[in-house]
């Protein structure tokens, strides 16, 4: 019987001293000092929200619990039934959740809660006497867990225990401002070849540049004018550097100065 090629891997692992999972099993490295695991990013939502939790007991209010965040996981711990003196523990609530915003404005919760409630187990002293009666409870954890679409404002009963109920709120605070997105620019000036370059007419014309001006003839002028309005009136001159620009300007007024110095002769 020919082998395959798992079994060859197999004798050679057993040949070496190592069983198939410790040959493939990667040797343990410690990690080096200050290394820290990257922490799961935590998922944030559109805009704050106030949770808050209300216990009634018989139809009157006994605790309010809230929290203000803006992310998905949350957890709010507290008293469903204030501490007293006859009740020095209370009743602790813890509510671990997570939040998800829908399409429609809505809202998913992933819940669960968890209340310590009281349970009588024995009472010492006769009634109807001078003694007083004394009562020892154990504490009982009781929760629920679940999932509700809820409506940003309304009031839900989550749960509810004996005559004890606990509601859930959830309101949205605010809502950040939308990102200013700059004005987009008209399709013409953003394109390269015509923008104007920043150093375009920085340099206005010399002192001699004036006096060789003023020497030509009007009508000399009036064709070196309009020589300028056609120059001027091409958009690839309008967009190439200053030197290029003031060189091609020259050849124009050379050009006007040589046909005025030869009709005056």
């Amino acid at each position: 019987m020919k082998s395959s090629p798992f079994h060859m891997l197999l004798a050679l692992a057993l040949g070496a001293g190592l069983t198939p999972a410790a040959a493939q099993r990667p040797t343990d490295v410690p990690p080096p000092p200050g290394h820290r695991e990257a922490e799961p990013e935590t998922t944030m939502l559109g805009a704050n929200y106030r949770i808050a939790i209300t216990t009634t007991v018989n139809g009157k209010k006994q605790s309010e619990l809230a929290v203000l965040t803006c992310s998905s996981p949350f957890q709010i711990s507290g008293f469903a039934i204030e501490p007293t003196a006859d009740d020095v523990k209370g009743e602790p609530l813890t509510l671990r959740g997570a939040l998800a915003e829908q399409a429609d404005g809505s809202l998913k919760l992933s819940y669960d809660m968890r209340v310590d409630t009281p349970v009588p187990m024995q009472t010492i002293g006769l009634a109807g006497t001078a003694e007083s009666l004394t009562s020892t409870f154990q504490y009982k954890k009781t929760g629920a867990m679940g999932m509700l679409l809820l409506k940003p404002g309304q009031s839900y009963e989550v749960m509810k225990i004996s005559g004890m109920v606990c509601a859930i709120t959830l309101t949205p605070t605010e809502t950040p401002p939308a990102p200013k997105v700059p004005p987009t620019p008209p399709a013409e000036a953003s394109r390269p070849e015509n923008r104007r370059p920043a150093t375009a007419e920085r340099r206005g014309p010399t002192e001699e540049d004036r006096r060789r001006y003023e020497s030509l003839s009007d009508d000399a002028k009036s064709k070196f004018r309009d020589a300028m309005r056609e120059l001027f009136s091409d958009q690839k001159f309008r967009n190439l550097p200053e030197e290029e620009r003031r060189a091609q300007i020259q050849k124009a007024y050379i050009k006007a100065e040589t046909e005025d110095r030869a009709q005056k002769k």
